[in-house]
């Protein structure tokens, strides 16, 4: 239950994130800015984390989804504003809930008697 929660977290705040960085771009844009390429980046690392999300969710990238989400809550963590800490919080809340459910990751249906496979 713990993974469906850390999944469904990891893939609302990527929309969450995709909207926010949307909205900065358009603003961004309209100024002529040479900054909105950074939030361009920004909206593309936002559909990277509703992608892995969505693969956790479904069994698979443990690893990938695991490392990407370590980096994203360590920047989270020292951006100094509330938002950014908050989301901070969140991914290393689900990494821990990655770590701690690893064998959900290792099970398959072909397994012997749908145990889990080393």
């Amino acid at each position: 239950m713990l993974v469906e929660l850390a999944t469904a977290m990891i893939i609302v705040t990527g929309i969450v994130s995709v909207l926010q960085s949307v909205e900065v771009y358009a603003k961004l844009s309209g100024e002529g800015s040479g900054a909105a390429d950074l939030a361009g980046l920004s909206v593309l690392i936002g559909v990277a984390s509703v992608v892995v999300g969505v693969l956790l969710r479904y069994g698979r990238a443990w690893l990938v989804g695991v490392n990407l989400l370590a980096i994203a809550g360590f920047l989270g963590l020292i951006s100094a504003t509330p938002v950014g800490f908050l989301f901070g919080l969140l991914d290393v809340f689900v990494v821990i809930v990655l770590m701690v459910n690893r064998p959900w990751f290792a099970w398959t249906p072909d397994g012997p008697g749908g145990t889990i496979n080393p």
